[in-house]
């Protein structure tokens, strides 16, 4: 079922992404398509701006109550438009994102300092169960921050780099370790100023690693 717009002669689909509610309008829907009625209303304001912002402040409760409403009726479609405009707009929303952090530091970290203090539980076991998921990063992080502790040289590199350049056998027993479970190890001890580098970390099993501890095979 088509209805056309009775301004630009548009011919759509008559429901309510094209065109407004109308009680007393065919199909119940408003006579111009919404784009001619956003077109008209936006150089209504632009031509009346006192008028506007008058009816604005005597209308407070009313425009209030008209758009919650309009945003009960139309969830779907505005999540939908919402989900659109971002995916089309990536570095305005980026820009406006970093823009509020920048103007409500103190707001953000109050918040975070509160949500922290009333979901300690939640965020303590949504920790635990994402360093299990992800084993080879958190051995990767902890290997590279002793580094830094350390002060040795540092390069930045992942655990599938160890994997691609040292292949998947523990250096130390030389059986294959399990990729869901095993160690990133420093051939040459941190403890005795060897390097975070591709060429000092191997793979090893937990176990391995443990029992060689600092010493230097």
């Amino acid at each position: 079922m088509d209805k056309k717009c009775t301004e630009c002669g548009a011919v759509y689909p008559a429901t309510l992404e094209f065109f407004n509610k109308e009680k007393r309008g065919k199909f119940g829907l408003s006579a111009k398509c919404k784009e001619c009625l956003n077109k008209y209303q936006k150089q209504y304001r632009e031509e009346n701006p006192e008028y506007y912002k008058q009816y604005r402040q005597e209308n407070k409760e009313q425009i209030a109550e008209h758009q919650k409403q309009y945003y009960q009726d139309n969830k779907e479609h505005r999540l939908e438009y919402s989900k659109q405009w971002q995916k089309d707009n990536k570095e305005q929303v980026a820009e406006r994102k970093k823009q509020y952090r920048e103007d409500n530091k103190e707001r953000i970290a109050e918040y975070a300092k509160q949500y922290k203090q009333d979901n300690k539980e939640q965020i303590l076991e949504y920790n635990k169960q994402w360093q299990k998921d992800n084993k080879e990063l958190v051995n990767a992080k902890n290997a590279k921050r002793r580094a830094i502790k350390r002060g040795v040289t540092v390069e930045n590199f992942t655990a599938q780099d160890v994997l691609d350049m040292w292949g998947t056998v523990c250096h130390i027993c030389f059986d294959p370790i399990d990729l869901n479970d095993w160690h990133m190890d420093h051939v040459y001890p941190l403890s005795k100023g060897g390097e975070h580098s591709l060429n000092n970390v191997k793979p090893s099993h937990p176990k391995c690693n443990m029992v060689k501890g600092a010493s230097i095979i």
